[in-house]
């Protein structure tokens, strides 16, 4: 038998990630706000959405921060928080990833 998740097991897990809170600030090297990004794990896009993409690994990404300008020789900080995480989650792995391209002219 496969391994599948069922319908109902896919919306129990769902509105036990919509419990979580997930915050994401990218801040330059001067204290500018590059972006910032706050919400709940969901099945698709919305104002407060962190949305599940699957290719490779599978991620979070969040409208807010996804069309971000960095710059070179500059430096950046990303903090990430994880909020109103279950008791019975004993450990939570966040591992930031960075991915762009386009016109990488100076």
């Amino acid at each position: 038998m496969p391994n599948t998740l069922t319908h109902y097991s896919q919306n129990v897990i769902y509105i036990m990630l919509r419990l979580v809170n997930i915050e994401a600030l990218l801040t330059d090297d001067k204290g500018h706000l590059a972006c910032r990004a706050e919400g709940s794990p969901a099945p698709s896009n919305g104002e407060e959405n962190w949305v599940l993409t699957f290719g490779g690994d599978a991620a979070y990404w969040h409208h807010r921060c996804n069309f971000v300008q960095v710059y070179p020789g500059r430096a950046y900080d990303l903090v990430i928080r994880v909020k109103n995480a279950r008791q019975a989650v004993k450990k939570v792995v966040a591992t930031p990833g960075l991915r762009g391209g386009g016109l990488e002219l100076p």
